[in-house]
């Protein structure tokens, strides 16, 4: 049902602005990391727009989603013209296709096997307020730039598994926490209001949660989603930038201690015992606080900084980091030699790890 859209202007069906924009897609659990999404506004000419995502999976497939909108001047928000999402296995096949041309109405799902189509076709009666893929994200977002407190409603183009018009409700809690990213967001819920005759359909289509940083003129900044009806669930999340180096997260750590602090407390507790000036330790504050890492907020001629991410959460992505580094292509036999690593610094250390995934297991299986 949705890729993701994120443009940091206000969004006009005139002036839609579509930045480059990269996410990290994470498994179920926001554990790892199963591949990258890139979205980017491919084209744009005679009052049309091309907004295209690209999805690449660790195990080789991948997925293009593309919807082309009107951008006429009199309009609110821009309107999709068609929509399409190509779904490939890793040999480069086609392993499913949705497709809908909402001018004439016709809309497809297809399923190829041993590179056959089995195709559900539809003619379509497609109200303005429909969209599919990407451009789901532009009702939502004009709806909470208002500061509407209410939810929301509009139309989704989905397969499930054939072609369908749902009615999305969206309902929005605002000052939201999310584990996988920094700071305070807007959490959108997104359900599907079924008619009597779908309700066979409702068990199988998992729950859509969205969330969009203020900060960010509302921008998306992460999903949780299927890949396709029925199909793989995944986290979609922005990408952010880490700590660089020993003093910013050094920096960072203490302001975890802390909760808050001035620049110059954080000098006396950290700069000053490392021998820093400090105009050091306030560079250091400003990178963090353009990373996005930390808030500020001014206290007479001082500023009060506050960490905007959690420990656990910087932590895991420095983890993955590394690991993705230590591990590079040949993931089994590095892993093999970080077992032999481990046991010559501490035996006991493989016993605990052996437990702890012992514990994931269960918890994946619901034990």
């Amino acid at each position: 049902m949705l890729g993701a859209l994120s443009g940091s202007a206000t969004v006009t069906a005139a002036s839609l602005d579509f930045p480059p924009v990269d996410f990290n897609l994470l498994s179920a659990d926001g554990s790892v990391v199963i591949g990258r999404a890139h979205f980017t506004m491919a084209a744009r000419s005679s009052g049309r727009a091309l907004v295209q995502g690209k999805y690449q999976y660790t195990n080789g497939e991948y997925d293009i989603d593309e919807d082309w909108l009107e951008l006429r001047p009199d309009a609110h928000l821009p309107t999709l013209l068609s929509y399409r999402h190509a779904f490939f296995r890793a040999d480069g096949s086609l392993d499913r296709l949705n497709e809908a041309d909402l001018r004439t109405g016709q809309a497809s799902c297809s399923i190829y096997v041993n590179g056959e189509a089995k195709t559900l076709t539809a003619k379509l009666t497609f109200p303005a307020d429909t969209y599919a893929g990407p451009s789901v994200t532009l009702p939502i977002r004009n709806f909470i730039r208002r500061g509407s407190t209410e939810s929301a409603e509009f139309r989704d183009f989905t397969c499930a598994p054939g072609p369908k018009i749902y009615l999305v409700n969206a309902s929005i809690e605002r000052s939201a926490q999310w584990t996988l990213y920094p700071g305070k967001l807007v959490q959108v819920d997104i359900k599907p209001e079924f008619g009597l005759l779908d309700l066979l359909v409702a068990p199988f289509l998992p729950k859509i949660r969205l969330w969009f940083d203020p900060a960010k003129d509302f921008e998306l900044v992460g999903a949780e989603s299927a890949r396709y009806y029925r199909g793989l669930m995944r986290i979609m999340r922005m990408q952010f930038r880490l700590p660089g180096g020993d003093l910013e997260y050094a920096i960072l750590a203490k302001l975890w201690e802390l909760d808050s602090a001035s620049a110059r407390d954080v000098h006396t507790r950290v700069g000053e015992p490392q021998g820093l000036v400090y105009t050091t330790t306030a560079k250091v504050l400003d990178r963090l606080h353009a990373k996005r890492l930390v808030s500020r907020e001014r206290k007479g001629m001082a500023y009060i900084y506050r960490p905007r991410v959690t420990r656990t959460v910087v932590d895991g992505a420095r983890a993955r980091a590394f690991l993705t580094r230590l591990l590079g292509p040949a993931p089994r036999s590095a892993v093999s030699t970080l077992v032999d690593a481990m046991e010559s610094l501490d035996p006991k250390l493989l016993d605990e790890l052996a437990e702890l995934i012992a514990t994931r297991r269960r918890s994946r299986h619901g034990t």
